[in-house]
């Protein structure tokens, strides 16, 4: 914060993996999203909390988020993410661009936003320092500010207590607003889940006042969601959904075309870092977790790392432990041609890498994009091997390729691209 001159404050956002406020850097009309992001603190009950900043120019801006309690990191970056998602989802918001709208803290250190900053420019025009307005633009003493208390999730799981994942608690504590297949899909996820923390017998009596809440606080429910989320035979459906492989009649249990995430999680922590945030994206924005397609800026931005090379050496490490597959490395823009970004695979808790491979290459979204590198001239030796009718080649060639991907495909520090890049050149 500058205050006379030369002096000035500095505020961190994060010390010691806690965070100490939330902020969202707006770059582009600010004043005419402003009331967007206001309807979106309003709905979490952050609006109360939360003022605005003019920023050093036309257009730009800042909205901070005060808070009573510092959070863990991780759930800091997760919010702000989350209540970006909200905004730019809303049809006011226009166009979107990554870099107009910058989410703070960041991960690491977790970045650098100034408050209240002087600009030379600024200063030279008798404007001398940034302004503090409320929610509807208004200048503002700042008076009615009250930091929120948002409790801390729990850190870190230990097997010997377990707790839920992020995307099951974002089921259970934000309003439904999905088709009726997707939430009994959920529904299982959640029983699955919930027998893990309170046993088979447990389970339903935990689910039942879940689903009830979940049905009280999601206005927008069809009325077949709201009669799946009441019924008591419901419960005991996806409870034996989540726990068997055969129904009572001996028809084969779908259970495993409802894809699950591995529930315990063996890996570096880069790795696992990077396919919790991949599990909770794909789940969260109802994407096939068998065919998705993301780039290292996005993964970087889900997992709360600053670049893209460090989001790049995470995801290979996710690859070499087995914990997601890259069905294709994509291509960077060329001959007029838009750029195509990766394609990955997640392994569930029923199968393994070559299985989700081979899940993965018969989906529309692989399909698809095998057409458009036969349209554009490109290949890759996984598709190599599958055009010569060689399934088990192409697996071959993936995993090999995996074990030596962070030695041949990490970005050099030296090289003048930009980190990442290199991930999705074909060769």
């Amino acid at each position: 914060m500058h205050l006379a001159g030369t002096d000035s404050i500095a505020v961190s956002a994060v010390d010691g993996g806690k965070v100490n406020f939330l902020a969202i850097d707006v770059d582009k009309e600010f004043l005419r999203r402003l009331p967007i992001f206001r309807d979106v603190l309003a709905r979490r009950g952050l609006d109360g909390a939360s003022f605005g900043i003019t920023g050093s120019g036309p257009g730009r801006g800042k909205i901070v988020v005060c808070l009573r309690n510092r959070l863990p990191q991780r759930q800091a970056q997760r919010l702000v993410q989350y209540i970006i998602a909200d905004a730019i989802s809303d049809e006011r918001f226009g166009s979107f661009d990554r870099k107009d709208v910058t989410p703070f803290p960041q991960g690491e250190g977790g970045g650098h936003v100034r408050l209240f900053g002087r600009n030379r420019r600024r200063v030279y025009g008798h404007v001398l320092r940034e302004a503090p307005i409320d929610l509807n633009g208004d200048l503002s003493d700042l008076y009615h500010v009250e930091p929120a208390g948002v409790a801390a999730e729990a850190e870190r799981r230990t097997p010997n207590r377990p707790v839920l994942s992020a995307s099951a608690q974002r089921f259970m504590d934000e309003p439904y607003i999905g088709s009726t297949t997707e939430l009994f899909r959920a529904q299982v996820r959640l029983a699955r889940e919930f027998v893990r923390l309170h046993g088979k017998a447990s389970a339903p009596g935990h689910l039942a006042e879940a689903f009830r809440s979940i049905e009280e606080q999601s206005p927008d429910l069809s009325a077949s969601s709201r009669r799946n989320l009441l019924r008591a035979d419901t419960v005991a459906r996806v409870v034996k959904y989540a726990t068997s492989s055969r129904l009572a009649n001996g028809n084969y249990n779908s259970i495993r075309d409802i894809w699950l995430p591995i529930g315990v999680v063996k890996a570096p922590r880069p790795a696992v870092r990077v396919y919790e945030a991949l599990v909770d994206y794909v789940l969260a924005e109802g994407l096939d977790p068998n065919c998705f397609g993301i780039d290292y800026g996005r993964i970087g931005d889900l997992a709360g790392y600053a670049g893209k090379g460090k989001a790049f050496e995470a995801t290979q490490a996710a690859i070499i432990a087995g914990l997601i597959v890259q069905l294709d490395r994509g291509a960077p823009k060329q001959n007029g041609h838009h750029g195509l970004c990766a394609l990955y695979a997640l392994v569930g808790n029923h199968n393994n890498p070559a299985k989700a491979l081979a899940a993965g290459i018969e989906t529309p979204m692989y399909l698809a994009r095998c057409e458009v590198r036969k349209r554009l001239a490109l290949t890759s030796a996984i598709q190599d091997a599958l055009g010569r009718g060689e399934p088990d080649s192409a697996k071959e060639a993936y995993l090999a390729k995996s074990r030596r991907s962070t030695e041949r495909e990490r970005p050099s520090r030296s090289s003048s691209r930009r980190p990442g890049r290199n991930a999705i050149r074909d060769r």
